[in-house]
């Protein structure tokens, strides 16, 4: 499993502080399952580390950025790499228009099943 984050709580209420270490201490019962890529996802070093250890990826989770255009830029880099018949999850759904957006111009044409709680939604690619 990949995590890609800069862990430094960019744009969190409670200021910018660097969270690796408890990220770190937080999943390290699952340490040998979890591969920490620290940068922006949108980074073309990220984004070429992921293609590199990836195959292909069976769940992406984007919760970063809200605005429209960084959802998208999250979306179009890693879409190419998603499995057939794999899961986007798109988090803060339920408020961001942004993601509202990507969710409906970009991904729903490609989703056979769809799924959303008030904050969370996912769809599964089509095989």
């Amino acid at each position: 499993m990949l995590c890609i984050d800069t862990w430094t709580n960019n744009a969190m209420s409670e200021g910018q502080r660097d969270t690796m270490s408890s990220f770190l201490a937080n999943t390290a019962h699952n340490r040998e399952q979890i591969i920490p890529i620290r940068g922006w996802s949108t980074s073309p070093d990220v984004i070429a580390r992921v293609a590199s250890t990836a195959d292909k990826i069976d769940l992406l989770f984007i919760d970063g950025d809200h605005s429209y255009e960084e959802v998208l830029q999250d979306w179009r880099a890693y879409a190419p790499m998603m499995a057939p018949g794999g899961v986007v999850a798109m988090h803060d759904v339920g408020w961001a228009e942004g993601v509202q957006q990507v969710i409906a111009e970009e991904i729903r044409p490609y989703v056979i099943n769809e799924r959303r709680f008030p904050n969370l939604w996912w769809g599964q690619l089509a095989p």
